[in-house]
């Protein structure tokens, strides 16, 4: 279903920059290898990128399909993972001619919805700006903000309507339209509630503190 989904964005564009594992570790993704696969056979998609935190060192058949087909790594340094594994990790990268990227200063932010607005026109449009404006697929749904969709999958808010776009029941032009409707306006109205990214709202968090 996900490349099903993946199939009918692509037709309603002329190409995608690039796609990536989100909300997770990338390399515990048990069709890690498919998606790859299809990634590679796909005449849209420009690159393809996994995260990771740098725990998790995948296998030598990964490595070989990312260096067979260009596909990158973003390694995330957070404090709580030893600096030994993410060295490895690298290490393993670097023998086997793959290219990656290590985020030295990652923050996480506090995914509180806040019921009243209190950012100005001005502020939450550079809020939008400067945040991570990727859209994201997530349950068969296409959202303009990572943030939004793991918030309103979390529980921590009601989905409202105009949100996402279920794509299997969507058309090409449906699928188009909420596309750019989401990439031409100059901030979305979750901007308002959010703690994350810049500005007076703001809450951080230790990135990637573990649970008890």
């Amino acid at each position: 279903q996900i490349y099903k989904d993946l199939d009918k964005i692509s037709e309603a564009v002329d190409g995608i920059s690039g796609i990536a594992l989100a909300n997770g570790e990338g390399f515990l993704n048990k069709n890690l290898e498919g998606i790859m696969e299809y990634y590679h056979n796909h005449p849209k998609f420009l690159s393809m990128n996994v995260p990771t935190n740098g725990t998790v060192l995948p296998t030598q058949n990964i490595l070989n399909k990312m260096h067979e087909y260009g596909v990158t790594a973003s390694i995330t340094r957070y404090e709580v993972v030893p600096e030994e594994k993410r060295s490895a990790m690298r290490k393993k990268f670097k023998e086997n001619g793959i290219k990656s990227t290590t985020f030295e200063s990652r923050k996480w932010y506090l995914h509180e919805y806040c019921s009243d607005r209190t950012c100005s026109e001005v502020e939450v449009c550079k809020k939008y700006k400067e945040c991570e404006r990727f859209f994201m697929l997530l349950d068969g749904k296409l959202w303009k903000c990572v943030t939004d969709a793991t918030r309103v999958m979390a529980g921590i808010r009601p989905e409202q309507e105009n949100d996402s776009l279920l794509v299997r029941d969507a058309t090409i032009d449906e699928v188009r339209d909420f596309l750019m409707k989401k990439a031409s306006v100059p901030h979305i109205e979750s901007c308002y509630h959010c703690r994350g990214s810049v500005g007076s709202m703001v809450v951080e968090i230790p990135a990637g503190e573990q649970l008890k």
